[in-house]
């Protein structure tokens, strides 16, 4: 037995630290993608065998709002929309009851503005050359979201 170990061929086979390392981080990593894997299996089974409608029907896409507009902003201009949100949050806390039952919430207050942008157009003749649009369109609008365009406007 003391030849056989000691034959050269025995003495090839010795595992240098640096290999030994190598396999025992591959093996690290595999038993972490195994243990995911197993994870993952698990809840795929806990999610069949108690189907929840709410669950599938948000598995679904979700529908875009046709009446939302969606536009790119700068991120100065994304900056300046937050800062004016976040002054209105804080000024909403600080209102009393009987104030905060007219404060104008922020996205009525987004369309109040853009309103008031399109009635100064309209006071300096250039709506219609510049948009388009005319001062009945912008009422229409007004009157669509809610916003008393005679008072708020």
């Amino acid at each position: 037995k003391a030849q056989v170990l000691e034959t050269p061929s025995s003495i090839e086979n010795v595992v240098t630290d640096e290999e030994r390392q190598a396999y025992e981080d591959a093996i690290d990593t595999r038993n972490i993608e195994i243990k995911k894997l197993k994870e993952d299996l698990i809840s795929v089974k806990v999610a069949n065998a108690n189907p929840n409608k709410e669950e599938k029907e948000e598995a679904g896409p979700v529908p875009l709002n046709t009446n939302a507009l969606i536009m790119e902003l700068e991120p100065e201009f994304k900056a300046c929309i937050e800062k004016i949100k976040e002054f209105r949050v804080k000024k909403f806390e600080e209102l009393s009851e009987e104030d905060k039952a007219e404060f104008m919430p922020f996205e009525k207050y987004i369309k109040t503005t853009l309103l008031r942008g399109f009635k100064r157009s309209f006071n300096n003749g250039m709506l219609k050359s510049a948009t388009g649009i005319n001062l009945e369109d912008v009422s229409l609008m007004a009157k669509a979201a809610g916003i008393d365009y005679d008072d708020d406007i």
